[in-house]
């Protein structure tokens, strides 16, 4: 179970993280934050592809209609090459191209979703395992760039307040977007549980399901509380505060998210 929840964070993150450049496209923040940042999206899809290579055929996961188990690791690694040709072509440019620099996600995102429809349950709805999985990469690339460009301010001076603003803006939008579907799922999903399918609100009261109130509470709930603290921070112009708050959003962060990615595997629930 740990390697897969490795590979679909990883393989998820990988993803998310180049579009996360989108959230401040035409700030001027300097090249040596955009090397960074590409540096650990390399980093990071390069563990995907070598869990993706350990991992194995998963017992019980889907198998009508997914790809060949060959297909996904070859289509990984022109992934990282598509990412790691990117990264050398900007690497010199004071402002990268952001377009440019997100074109590899297209691919990574068919990928991610591909392995996330192939590696779930079959009871779960293949959509909603490839939304869920996306939508997971999204707001933990988020949260770590975040974190990231918050500490940036601690290095570099005359940055303006408001780049760090509109990035924790977006941050709180897409946990927004994730509350609404947590709630509908909680409020008409279901889940086979002892041969027999269960309402998902029903569920979280069970021991099993119990955990599911952990995912949302560190991957929801406290990050939007944190970053209401965040946006107050800013405005009274304390970036170095703001920062050490987004730390330790990001540790929720991770704690939520790989909850989530567990029930999925191992439930197929999907939220």
């Amino acid at each position: 179970m740990l390697t897969e929840l490795s590979l679909s964070g990883f393989l998820a993150f990988a993803m998310a993280y180049p579009l996360c450049f989108l959230a401040n496209a035409g700030a001027a923040i300097d090249r040596g934050f955009y090397r960074f940042n590409l540096g650990v999206a390399c980093f990071i899809l390069s563990l995907g592809l070598f869990a993706m290579l350990f991992a194995g055929p998963r017992a019980g996961a889907r198998g009508a209609g997914s790809l060949p188990p060959a297909v996904l690791p070859v289509l990984a690694g022109v992934w990282l090459v598509a990412l790691l040709a990117v990264t050398w072509s900007q690497w010199e440019r004071p402002r990268p191209n952001l377009l440019l620099v997100a074109l590899p996600s297209v691919l990574g995102a068919a990928v991610t979703a591909a392995a996330a429809v192939a590696r779930s349950p079959a009871a779960a709805a293949p959509f909603g395992a490839a939304a869920l999985t996306l939508l997971g990469g999204l707001t933990l690339g988020m949260a770590l760039y975040c974190m990231v460009l918050g500490h940036w301010y601690l290095n570099v001076e005359r940055l303006p307040i408001a780049i760090l603003a509109r990035a924790v803006t977006v941050y709180t939008a897409l946990l927004a977007l994730r509350l609404v579907w947590d709630a509908v799922g909680l409020a008409a999903g279901t889940v086979p549980y002892q041969g027999y399918p269960l309402p998902l609100h029903a569920f979280v009261a069970t021991l099993d399901g119990f955990l599911v109130v952990v995912a949302v509470f560190f991957g929801v709930l406290f990050p939007l509380v944190a970053n209401v603290l965040v946006q107050r921070t800013l405005r009274a112009k304390s970036t170095q505060a703001a920062t050490g708050i987004l730390y330790v959003v990001v540790v929720a962060a991770i704690i939520g998210d790989f909850s989530y990615r567990f029930f999925l595997l191992r439930y197929g629930v999907v939220l």
